[in-house]
């Protein structure tokens, strides 16, 4: 949201919010109506998408919850990279460029962590 606020000012980032939310709100009640709809007893996309569409659906729905986890991945490998960045920069070598004040070491450092 910082971001849509800098970029959009606030008028436009409080508008893009309510239209985010109407949509969320729109496709839960979409999500229910279905689910009611149907016959079977449906508790997930995936039940959802197959008693629709078939098969092939699962594989696009896994597709679509496969991007958007890679995506959250990705957005905080980078938010952390950059807050461990500063910090030590700020903290302890002051400004000196090189391996441990880029994005790539806490990169590495937050992978190691996080590898079972």
């Amino acid at each position: 949201m910082p971001y849509a606020f800098l970029h959009l000012g606030v008028p436009g980032a409080i508008v893009t919010c309510v239209v985010g939310a109407w949509a969320t709100q729109v496709s839960c009640r979409l999500f229910l109506e279905a689910r009611d709809i149907i016959p079977a007893n449906i508790q997930s996309y995936f039940e959802l998408g197959f008693a629709l569409y078939g098969r092939a659906s699962i594989y696009y729905i896994s597709a679509i919850i496969g991007l958007y986890a890679w995506g959250l991945m990705v957005i905080y490998f980078i938010v952390f990279a950059d807050i461990a960045k500063s910090l030590v920069t700020q903290l302890i070598l002051s400004d000196k460029p090189g391996f441990f004040t880029s994005r790539s070491c806490y990169c590495i450092i937050l992978a190691l962590a996080l590898f079972p």
